[in-house]
């Protein structure tokens, strides 16, 4: 399998952000890669605080619900390069293929976005999803960071 050139980044690291978390970050992913446009992938939002943490799945959710996470797709240049430091800064310490141990584990799914006809076009892109704690996260229904 081919691994994808594509991101999905959902909090301080989409170039609308604006706080001081993560303005160097997103301006070396910025150099790093095209903006491909607004994008949706399912799971569940949180505010942690001072940034977001996308969730795949949720206990006790409702079977089938349908819950989306909005952000930006991006196009990496050198993917193996961009994740050498973004690993890094996401906080990931353990291998990416690892089932547990980390806050963040980096993933594949499928993300949504329109293309220039306004039709979905659904393409995988790597995730950085949340495992950690929950305890005093507090749900983004809308999906949308900032809150």
């Amino acid at each position: 399998m081919v691994e994808p050139r594509l991101l999905f980044v959902y909090g301080t690291l989409m170039s609308t952000a604006s706080g001081s978390m993560g303005r160097g970050p997103r301006a070396r992913l910025d150099r790093a890669s095209r903006t491909m446009g607004r994008a949706a992938v399912r799971g569940f939002l949180f505010d942690l605080g001072v940034y977001p943490g996308l969730v795949l799945k949720l206990r006790g959710a409702v079977p089938g619900g349908e819950a989306r996470v909005f952000g930006e797709l991006r196009e990496l240049i050198e993917p193996g390069d961009v994740f050498d430091w973004l690993d890094r800064y996401e906080g990931i310490t353990c291998e990416v293929d690892a089932k547990d141990g980390c806050d963040y584990r980096r993933v594949v799914r499928d993300v949504a976005r329109l293309d220039a006809s306004g039709r979905q076009v659904v393409m995988p892109a790597w995730i950085y999803v949340y495992e950690g704690p929950l305890v005093g996260a507090r749900l983004l229904p809308d999906g949308i960071w900032p809150p």
